[in-house]
């Protein structure tokens, strides 16, 4: 019986030790495994960014700004992103303190009307422009020089290419050589960011710039890049444009250069080193079209097939002028297409070129349409290296390429765009921070529109910040300002940056905040709000304030938050009825009627605005997500309320 209750204890004990070891192997194992799986995990994913990881705490209310593009109409749902409300919608009822702000107080009408504000590209570019030709450098001189005793202006561009090549030893150096072309519409503000672009990003080894004008050329030896001037005596920039194209691709291929052209308006996101023709040409594409040519962008060797294809675009382009650059490039490849293969060419064909067939041919190649997206609304990948901002008609508007630029985030930012001292001014507001002509309170008013616009400007000018554009919500659509708002009459009052400019991470102070510091503040008729991190204040507006000692409580308040980084100004106290009366009563016989409403400050910048105005609150074919080149309003606009010493309302 002993030894019979000895062996069931036996192998109750070994039982249990058996169940404890099966656990902890199955234990082990399970955590081995889920170590294997965070290493396997590590290797593969990337880590969780700053904003995910706080998605469910509340983000101020203005940081709709940088986290969603204008182009993203549904972010704050898809994002799942939680904010808190904004923090001056409701001035409170209970009993408010006097402001006690005038120690900062400045006079806003010496701020805003006797203070001149020139931005720092155009000085800069009216300082190296107008500088003396001759002292700026050997090459200048040899280049005019060589004009003296040239017989035409390509025997000039000749001289002037070979001498700035010199410099690059083509023997040791078997570099990637580009070429671009420009006039001073486009240098003025392009040229520092495209050959920025060009040399940093794209990875070129030397990069040509071909001036269009005297005006550019100073500019572009003054900045010490390699520039070459045509002196062309066509005067229309088409002219000028189609007739050095091709002459100076042929000159590249005459002297065994292989090379890129560029336009201006080409946008270089990752390095082109890879983009090399095995053929002889690697020509852009459309995005609508793999085979519809753009020639924005082309790579070249140089042998006997492009020798012949150049010459042949020359001989085009010099007898048919009317046809533009890009109808003469694709008829003399479709032309060398059919002279290599002896397919038969169209019974209609009204670009087919007046020249034989060459002996040696050019082969094609094409780049993917998402490599090189070419477009007048681009849509850019992770497969793109370079984005071509088109419009209808070539050649124009050079700002709104710019702006169409900058606001899909592809502009590189020189000359301390992005510079972490900028103080900046945006709109403030429960309606993501936009302008919205929805609501009931300013619905469908432009000049309702049209004067938050000009508050705004009014105060980035006294303040000296930078006024980022804000966005304008109507009906179905979310818009651009520029798109009726004449950039150009802002020259002389205010800095400006693009919509979408904080949601640009190359933007933000640092990779975890886009300001270094921010201020709210609210001006009310009755009363200024202030929000300062989670502090909020309310200082009460005696009701027998003038209009001119409320303007001077808010340029104070204003001014004692000059230190924040970002300033989001709500204007409060705009009505409609006051948005009326500053663009339909007050005209210049009638002045006198608005002395007491209107601010002399604000009236100054009203006077100033331009706009391209249809009669409508806004265009509604004009929304952010079909906006480039041609529906800008650059230079087009009118001024909408007359100005001292005109009897009709002026236009540009």
């Amino acid at each position: 019986m002993k030894a019979k209750s000895a062996v069931v204890f036996a192998c109750c004990a070994f039982f249990g030790f058996a169940v404890i070891w099966i656990q902890t192997e199955c234990q082990l194992r399970h955590d081995v495994s889920a170590t294997a799986v965070m290493r396997l995990r590590s290797k593969s994913v990337l880590p969780i960014s700053e904003e995910r990881r706080y998605t469910n705490i509340e983000r101020p209310s203005w940081m709709i700004l940088a986290d969603c593009s204008v182009y993203d109409v549904n972010c704050v749902t898809s994002k799942n992103l939680h904010y808190a409300p904004y923090p001056l919608r409701f001035v409170p009822d209970k009993k408010m303190s006097a402001a006690p702000l005038l120690k900062y107080g400045k006079n806003i009408v010496v701020q805003v009307i006797h203070s001149r504000f020139t931005s720092v590209i155009r000085q800069e570019w009216q300082n190296v422009s107008i500088s003396n030709a001759v002292a700026l450098s050997v090459a200048y001189r040899r280049s005019l020089e060589a004009g003296n005793n040239a017989v035409n202006a390509f025997e000039r561009m000749n001289f002037s290419i070979e001498n700035q090549l010199a410099t690059f030893d083509f023997k040791k150096n078997k570099g990637l050589i580009a070429w671009t072309m420009t006039n001073a519409a486009y240098a003025q503000e392009m040229l520092d960011d495209v050959i920025s672009m060009a040399l940093d990003i794209a990875r070129f080894d030397f990069v040509l710039v071909l001036s269009l004008d005297l005006e550019t050329f100073r500019a572009c030896v003054a900045k010490g890049y390699h520039c070459t001037f045509v002196g062309n005596k066509d005067t229309s920039l088409r002219g000028q444009v189609e007739g050095s194209k091709f002459r100076v691709s042929k000159w590249f291929v005459d002297n065994g250069i292989d090379f890129v052209f560029f336009e201006m308006d080409v946008w270089f996101i990752k390095s082109v080193r890879s983009l090399k023709p095995k053929l002889d040409m690697l020509v852009a594409t459309h995005q609508n079209n793999p085979r519809a040519i753009n020639i924005g962008y082309f790579a070249i060797r140089a042998n006997n097939a492009t020798r012949n294809f150049f010459q042949d675009c020359v001989a085009e382009a010099k007898m048919k002028p009317h046809f533009s650059d890009q109808k003469i490039f694709e008829a003399v490849s479709n032309w060398h297409r059919i002279c290599r293969t002896g397919e038969k060419e169209p019974s209609v064909w009204k670009y087919k070129p007046n020249t034989t067939c060459p002996k040696h041919s050019v082969y094609i190649d094409f780049i993917p349409p998402h490599t090189g997206v070419c477009s007048t609304h681009p849509i850019p990948t992770t497969e793109t290296l370079f984005v071509h901002t088109l419009g209808n008609t070539p050649l124009q508007s050079p700002n709104g390429k710019r702006m169409h630029a900058k606001e899909l985030g592809i502009w590189r930012g020189t000359r301390a765009y992005y510079a972490k001292s900028n103080k900046y001014l945006a709109l403030d507001g429960f309606v993501n921070n936009g302008i919205t002509l929805c609501q009931e309170e300013g619905y469908h008013q432009r000049f309702w529109l049209w004067t938050q616009l000009a508050v705004l400007i009014t105060f980035a000018k006294a303040s000296h910040r930078i006024l980022i554009l804000p966005k304008i919500i109507a009906d179905f659509f979310v818009f651009f300002p520029w798109t009726f708002l004449d950039l150009e009459s802002l020259h002389d009052l205010c800095d400006f940056r693009e919509t979408n400019f904080v949601s640009h991470r190359r933007a933000w102070y640092n990779n975890t905040h886009p300001f270094s510091s921010v201020a709210q503040i609210s001006l009310r008729d009755d009363a200024i709000g202030i929000a300062l991190d989670q502090t909020v204040s309310w200082y009460a507006l005696s009701p027998s304030f003038s209009v001119h000692e409320k303007w001077h409580h808010w340029a104070a308040a204003v001014n004692s938050l000059r230190e924040r980084q970002l300033l989001l100004l709500h204007p409060g106290f705009i009505t409609p009825g006051l948005a009326a009366k500053i663009f339909s009563v007050c005209s210049n016989s009638r002045k006198r009627e608005c002395v007491d409403d209107i601010h002399p400050a604000l009236f100054y910048v009203v006077e100033k605005l331009r706009f391209c105005d249809r009669g409508a609150y806004v265009d509604l074919a004009k929304h952010a997500s079909n906006t480039f080149q041609d529906t800008d309003c650059f230079g087009l606009g009118s001024h909408r309320v007359q100005r001292s010493g005109d009897t009709t309302t002026t236009k540009k």
